[in-house]
C-alpha cells in the first residue's frame, strides 16, 4: 500500500514538473511571439530606358474622295521613307488605319465640300536615342508638305524589370534588417528570425520634376519590403 502511494506520489510530482515546464516554455513562446519588430527596407536603381513608343498623326485633304486618297497614301509613303531613311527598320514602322471625314466650306455663296483623311504611324524602336533625335527634327516632315495634327514625345520604358529584380529585392531585405537591427539595439535587444516578409510592387519614376514618367529616359526603379523580425533579449 506505501509503495503503491509513493509510486503515486513520484508520477505526480513528474506531472507537475512537466507541466510546470510546458507551461514556462508556452509562456516564453507566446512573449517571443509578441516582441517583434516592424520595419521596411527600400531599394532603389537608376535606369534608361530600354523602349521607344511614338505616334506620329497626320492629316490629308482634297476636294474629292479621290484627290484625299491620293494624297493620303503620297504623305503616307513620304513619311515612312523619312523614317527609313533616318534609320528606322520596317518592323519598327507600324502604318495605322485612316479615318475619312466629309466637311463643308463656303465659297462664293456656296456649300463646298472638302475630305480630309486622319492617319498615323505607330513606332516602336529598342533603338532609343534614334527615336529621341527624329523628334526634334519635325520641320523637316513640314518640308515634305505632310499636314502634322500630332507630334506627341514618344513614351520610354523599361522593359528588363526581371534581370534586376533579384538584386533589388536583396537590396531591400539587407536594408530592412539594418532599420531592425538599430531598432534593437536602441531597445537593447537583438534581432530574431523573420516573422512575416512582405513585398510591394516595383514602381518607376521619372528623374526629372514636372515631367511624365514615360516621357523620360532616364528612370528610377523602386520596391519597398515590409518585414517584421523577432525580437531576442
Amino acid at each position: 500500500m506505501k509503495d503503491s502511494l509513493f509510486s503515486l506520489g513520484i508520477t505526480l510530482m513528474i506531472g507537475l514538473i512537466v507541466a510546470g515546464y510546458l507551461i514556462s516554455d508556452g509562456i516564453k513562446a507566446v512573449k517571443l511571439a509578441n516582441r517583434y519588430v516592424t520595419v521596411k527596407g527600400l531599394s532603389e536603381k537608376t535606369v534608361q530606358a530600354t523602349m521607344a513608343a511614338w505616334n506620329i498623326s497626320f492629316t490629308s485633304h482634297g476636294d474629292t474622295f479621290e484627290s484625299a486618297i491620293s494624297k493620303n497614301k503620297t504623305d503616307q509613303e513620304m513619311l515612312v521613307k523619312y523614317l527609313k531613311d533616318a534609320g528606322l527598320p520596317d518592323k519598327d514602322i507600324e502604318v495605322g488605319t485612316p479615318r475619312v471625314q466629309q466637311d463643308h466650306y463656303i465659297k462664293e455663296g456656296k456649300s463646298i465640300a472638302q475630305y480630309q483623311i486622319q492617319h498615323s504611324i505607330l513606332i516602336k524602336s529598342k533603338d532609343v536615342a534614334l527615336v529621341k533625335s527624329i523628334t526634334g527634327r519635325s520641320s523637316e516632315i513640314l518640308q515634305l508638305g505632310i499636314a502634322l495634327s500630332g507630334w506627341d514625345a514618344p513614351n520610354y520604358y523599361f522593359t528588363q524589370l526581371n534581370t534586376i529584380k533579384p538584386d533589388m529585392i536583396a537590396q531591400a531585405t539587407v536594408n530592412a534588417r539594418k532599420a531592425a537591427e538599430k531598432f534593437a539595439q536602441d531597445s537593447q535587444s537583438k534581432v530574431g528570425n523573420i516573422r512575416k516578409a512582405r513585398q510591394g510592387p516595383f514602381s518607376f519614376h521619372g528623374v526629372a520634376r514636372g515631367m511624365s514618367e514615360t516621357q523620360q529616359i532616364e528612370k528610377v526603379v523602386r520596391v519597398v519590403i515590409t518585414t517584421d523580425y523577432f525580437l531576442i533579449d
